[in-house]
């Protein structure tokens, strides 16, 4: 069931985002069109830059376009009137969080790769040529300065950062609208889902501002001048720490806004 849950979840959230991913790509195609006509002309050059503003505008609309798409899906799937459709599948909270949450994760993918591929069909092959070349060539530098072992790891563990962030990102959406449906009155839940993310996001900002604060304490004290030190010594380990912790903390949290989202489900349930 949870295969058939999983392939329902790509058709409905692949049908909506297809479009944005084709508006993206067709606007790089007319980029790349527009430079076999390329002349010094105000005409031509009016055209060309218009569709390079386009092709940002269309990959910020896609990003945007995104998180809309993943938000308005979980939140009309599972705490509107289809809850009561989802929700009486033979599949458990954890099994629809997580079909819901790897979904989310593989269309987020889906849209960084489509503005990666748009970018790369818009630049002149020369030019992405030694775009290529030049990265090749500082990989080869570093993985002679740092060792290819060391590369190997910082390449997996950055990888699994940015997996987990984007869970986290993700599930702190989920967790803002499962929070927002705790009130009596199903008109406010939408405007208390976004109270609740702006909460977080100052809360976020707060924590940001306590530990600036802290280092500042620290750097007054000399402690950070000490530690300078330590990671002059220890750059390698240093990197290896530093990825460590950008791990455990998108895991951590990742863990928490996963149990909000799943004590509303089994706990506070209340549907439209």
């Amino acid at each position: 069931m949870v295969k058939k849950l999983l392939k329902y979840e790509f058709t409905a959230m692949l049908r909506k985002q297809l479009p944005l991913i084709l508006i993206v790509l067709g606007t790089a195609v007319l980029n790349r069109i527009l430079q076999f006509f390329e002349s010094g002309h105000s005409t031509y050059q009016i055209l060309f830059w218009s569709s390079a503003v386009l092709l940002a505008v269309s990959c910020v609309v896609l990003t945007a376009g995104t998180l809309w798409i993943i938000v308005s899906r979980f939140y009309k799937n599972i705490y509107t009137n289809e809850g009561y459709l989802t929700l009486s599948l033979p599949v458990t909270a954890d099994q629809h969080l997580f079909c819901k949450l790897l979904t989310a994760v593989c269309c987020s993918v889906i849209a960084v790769l489509t503005c990666m591929l748009a970018a790369s069909l818009a630049m002149v092959w020369d030019m992405l040529w030694e775009v290529v070349k030049a990265g090749r060539y500082l990989f080869r530098q570093a993985a002679g300065v740092i060792g290819k072992g060391h590369l190997s790891m910082y390449t997996l563990e950055f990888a699994i950062a940015m997996i987990l962030n984007s869970c986290k990102t993700i599930l702190v959406l989920y967790a803002c609208v499962s929070l927002g449906q705790l009130g009596k009155k199903n008109k406010n839940r939408p405007a208390r889902a976004v109270g609740f993310f702006f909460i977080y996001y100052f809360a976020v900002q707060a924590l940001g501002t306590i530990i600036v604060i802290i280092f500042a304490v620290l750097e007054l004290s000399g402690v950070l001048e000490a530690v300078g030190e330590w990671i002059a010594h220890h750059a390698r380990a240093f990197i290896h720490l530093l990825l460590c912790f950008g791990i455990l903390w998108s895991a951590g949290f990742s863990v928490l806004y996963y149990w909000i989202c799943r004590h509303v489900l089994t706990k506070k349930l209340n549907l439209e």
